[in-house]
């Protein structure tokens, strides 16, 4: 998701692969490319309903101090997708970030190396 500050990057490859089973397409492969991130999914569309309910999750290729590990929901129709965050694994995972920070403290508050 871009805002007006955010630069856009361009898609260097992708490869989709499914599984076309009784009006359902299951994904065996879903893997998108670009200069910042790789981008992984799997999920599935529904052709009778022309529903999606796919799972896709950023893999940026440099080390950042803030991202979500979260992955993104596609859902919807396919002609009016709606992409977003599972608020409950967000909160899981801040949870989980605290915790390691937590972990990673000594009992005087310093980081331990």
């Amino acid at each position: 998701m871009l805002t007006d500050r955010d630069k856009q990057t361009g898609l260097r490859c992708g490869v989709a692969d499914f599984r076309l089973r009784d009006g359902v397409a299951w994904a065996r492969t879903l893997v998108f490319d670009t200069d910042v991130v790789r981008i992984v999914g799997r999920g599935k569309v529904s052709f009778d309903t022309e529903a999606l309910d796919l799972e896709i999750r950023g893999q940026p290729k440099k080390p950042s101090l803030l991202r979500v590990r979260t992955p993104s929901q596609v859902e919807g129709a396919l002609a009016n997708p709606d992409l977003g965050v599972d608020g409950g694994r967000l909160a899981a995972q801040e949870t989980t970030e605290q915790d390691r920070a937590d972990r990673d403290r000594d009992g005087d508050g310093k980081r331990r190396s």
